[in-house]
């Protein structure tokens, strides 16, 4: 059975998750002033001018070597987190569509990207309830260690195979489920919240677009030097307390 079609016949699982985009301030600016995120390039994998967000988790990485320290707030990181229902994506994957290469251990040399392609965004959900049952199981990278399949569900195992660390496959965006939008995504109506350093949630500017959005401010400390790549704990620490006070978790 394809992929796609197993995770369309399973029963929604949990309540969907908030949606979340990571940029750095510099680029934030732009996405601040004009009210919405978009893509002014094609995408390298599909061609396309295409918005990308993780649901749920706060995955992305600011593309930074481990190396790279600043001191310019400019490329601090920043996390929009938006409404479950902000949009229709143009595409869903259970993984980073990006990272596709890195995979090749737990899937078969013939696998494409395409073949884990999900039908519609309630597989998010589907996803979550059958491989981990909970949407904080899924938060945390604990999916259900007992589970099997039948032999003609080769992909689901292979897949399973991937998230469960039983063959090597990237990080932990090789579980991250993929939102594709071809489409801007509106902060109006829309945006939940944003993680910023403390010094830009207290410009007077910046809090200002912030409360016109409606959208809560949670900032955290940027020291005077700094790797972009080194905040991704605690940008999950964030993230996952505005959960749990937001009742997502």
């Amino acid at each position: 059975m394809a992929f796609s079609s197993a995770i369309s016949a399973l029963p929604v699982g949990p309540d969907p998750l908030p949606l979340t985009h990571l940029t750095d301030y510099q680029r934030s600016l732009a996405i601040l002033q004009s009210g919405e995120i978009s893509a002014p390039t094609p995408c390298p994998v599909f061609n396309e001018n295409l918005v990308y967000a993780f649901y749920g988790r706060p995955a992305y990485r600011v593309n930074f070597s481990n190396t790279d320290a600043y001191t310019s707030v400019s490329y601090a990181p920043i996390c929009f987190i938006f409404k479950p229902e902000t949009a229709s994506a143009k595409r869903v994957f259970p993984f980073d569509s990006g990272g596709f290469s890195l995979y090749r251990a737990s899937l078969h040399h013939i696998d494409k990207v395409d073949d884990f392609l999900l039908s519609d965004q309630s597989c998010a959900q589907r996803l979550v309830g059958m491989f981990y049952g909970t949407n904080l199981s899924y938060y945390d990278i604990r999916p259900l260690s007992w589970l099997t399949f039948g032999a003609l569900e080769v992909d689901v195992q292979n897949y399973y195979n991937l998230i469960t660390g039983a063959a090597h496959g990237g990080d932990d965006r090789n579980s991250a489920i993929e939102f594709q939008f071809d489409a801007p995504l509106s902060l109006s109506g829309n945006l939940l919240a944003v993680i910023i350093p403390h010094q830009l949630a207290q410009d007077a500017a910046v809090a200002g677009i912030l409360s016109k959005l409606n959208a809560l401010p949670i900032p955290y400390k940027l020291p005077g030097r700094y790797r972009p790549v080194e905040f991704l704990m605690q940008f999950r620490g964030l993230v996952e307390d505005f959960y749990r006070r937001s009742g997502y978790l």
